[in-house]
């Protein structure tokens, strides 16, 4: 699978030896950019691609790490480029593959909003996100 292969390719170079893991939370987390360069809004599908790109290059809790720092990447991403819409967020993130990872992407989301503003997201924009769960999780 050309998809799988090309997630796995992106990941090594953050996760391979080459790479040292110097920086490779930060690789992770942003690699989801350049998915979404190539493909625009598919953030849903980018939840995947991380999952396909962290498992081709590491195992186990090595693969869960990754594919939750760029699942928080895709959260990041998804609110940058839409930063008053957070029904779309609350939908993107629902659609993670478990409840932690829709945290996750929540979390990349808050960390994002706080860089860019220099505040936290405000309680009115949170009301925004239609599941109970990751709206209490955007307020936190």
């Amino acid at each position: 699978n050309d998809a799988l292969s090309t997630a796995s390719k992106t990941m090594a170079v953050c996760y391979g030896n080459a790479a040292k893991h110097r920086g490779d939370g930060d690789c992770a987390m942003y690699s989801p950019t350049a998915f979404l360069l190539h493909r625009p809004r598919a953030y849903v599908p980018a939840q995947q691609w991380c999952r396909d790109g962290c498992e081709g290059v590491l195992t186990g809790v090595g693969a869960a790490s990754c594919e939750g720092t760029c699942v928080s990447g895709v959260g990041m991403q998804t609110l940058k480029e839409n930063m008053d819409n957070l029904v779309l967020l609350g939908r993107v993130c629902n659609k993670a593959r478990t409840s932690q990872l829709a945290s996750r992407c929540i979390s990349g989301a808050k960390g994002y909003y706080s860089f860019a503003m220099g505040r936290s997201i405000p309680n009115t924009l949170c009301a925004q996100i239609e599941f109970p769960t990751l709206h209490a999780a955007c307020k936190r």
